[in-house]
């Protein structure tokens, strides 16, 4: 049986198999290999390009309107936080051990699964952005309470859920609800009874976990993010919104209000849109708040919001013509609300105050994306392996340390995380 010195290759095989089998909430998104640094590796400080199409208008009748297809990207800084690393030293005598042996020594499994444990924390914290949301914040999924999309109750929550992704144009595959151990242990016994296939009745006995029901892979993970809500009370809103804001005026929120980040709210007369079709759809557009606000004495504050306001402009038939929606505004086919925020409109927040919310995510694939990059081989390196599985790269380097006499080894990888089409995601609340 070959030493692991001698199969530095079958060693790094076996650690990027690990760490793509440790993901559980990160196998449910999208792996996006990046060849923007395959020759010369990522370094801190450079600008990644996650990458993403956008959507194409339809028009009727027999003569063409050709349109442009438009890759869009979202440039990422690299920073040190997207650089994971687990490192190891062992003896000489290590160095003839089989690759089995090496790894159960120097409990080589651990390290990948914990390089995977930070890799979800980190990619979950993309839950607090996310505009929808569903259920009653404050109350675990699976307990009985709520009406309309703040039913709380087990399957109803998971149903509302795959409803509001099927609005708003989510492609029905590929979908999965990762939840916190509190929200799978009070879901699994109220979904049993759609479980028809008797071996998926047995394994949620068993194992106490949720398989597949209601086009929804389950899984469970103790990384999920949660928020308390500020002081803020219901108020409106204080000045119109303008095509394109990221950032709402709003008053009547209390003298001082605290508003978290991660808070959600809906706006008085603006309504949803589904992404296919710019058609308006039967519940409010969900804004979500992406930094921690203060409201003066006034309870006056500028709310930092996602999405960014995009007015739904697209080309609709109107008299067997096609015409644009407003006439006088630019075509938009990515629009996401029907109506811009007027002065005076209601603005509704979501859960009660000083409340903490539990953020569990139902996604599809595309919502999120995992983008990996190469690292460098320095010319020094002649035991340093990159290997590729599943679009995510992993890099392993063993070296001497001649003055104890002693083997070296560091496992690398540079990840980065990025919500790309937040429409094709909705929190759970818990």
């Amino acid at each position: 049986m070959p030493h692991v010195m001698k199969n530095l290759g079958g060693v790094t095989k076996e650690v990027a198999y690990q760490l793509v089998n440790n993901l559980s909430f990160l196998a449910g998104v999208k792996h996006q290999y990046s060849d923007q640094f395959a020759k010369e590796g990522a370094k801190i400080g450079q600008q990644l390009d996650v990458k993403f199409m956008d959507n194409i208008s339809i028009t009727r009748g027999p003569t063409m309107v050709e349109r442009n297809l438009v890759e869009r990207t979202i440039p990422v800084t690299i920073t040190v936080n997207n650089w994971y690393q687990g490192a190891l030293a062992f003896s000489d005598l290590d160095y003839k051990l089989s690759v089995e042996a090496f790894d159960e020594k120097t409990n080589l499994t651990q390290i990948v699964a914990k390089m995977a444990n930070e890799m979800e924390w980190d990619a979950l914290q993309l839950a607090l952005s996310v505009p929808n949301a569903i259920g009653t914040l404050g109350t675990t999924p699976g307990t009985a309470g709520g009406v309309g999309l703040a039913m709380t109750a087990a399957p109803q929550i998971f149903g509302n859920a795959g409803s509001v992704l099927t609005e708003l144009g989510t492609p029905a595959e590929s979908r999965s609800i990762c939840m916190n151990p509190t929200a799978m242990t009070t879901s699994v016994g109220a979904l049993a009874a759609l479980q028809n296939p008797a071996p998926d009745i047995s394994s949620q006995f068993r194992k106490g976990l949720l398989a597949h029901s209601m086009n929804f892979d389950y899984v469970e993970n103790v990384n999920i993010p949660s928020i308390t809500t500020g002081t803020r009370t219901n108020g409106t809103v204080l000045v119109g919104s303008l095509d394109g804001a990221t950032t709402l005026q709003v008053t009547g929120l209390g003298a001082n209000a605290t508003i978290a980040a991660g808070e959600r709210f809906t706006v008085a007369g603006v309504l949803a849109i589904n992404p296919m079709n710019q058609q308006f759809r039967p519940f409010p557009r969900m804004f979500v708040v992406t930094a921690a606000t203060v409201a003066n004495a006034a309870g006056q504050a500028t709310l930092p919001v996602s999405p960014t306001m995009k007015l739904s402009n697209p080309e609709v038939l109107v008299g067997g013509v096609m015409t644009k929606r407003f006439p006088l505004l630019p075509l938009e086919v990515n629009g996401n609300v029907s109506a811009l925020p007027l002065a005076g409109a209601v603005v509704t927040w979501q859960g009660a105050v000083n409340t903490v919310g539990v953020c569990n995510l139902a996604n599809q694939k595309d919502a999120i994306v995992m983008t990996t990059v190469d690292l460098p081989i320095h010319d020094d390196a002649s035991k340093c392996v990159q290997m590729r599985y599943k679009n995510v790269s992993v890099r392993l380097w063993q070296g001497a340390d001649f003055k104890n006499s002693r083997g070296m080894t560091r496992i690398d990888a540079v990840a980065v995380f990025t919500l790309v089409r937040p429409d094709l995601a909705c929190v759970i609340w818990g």
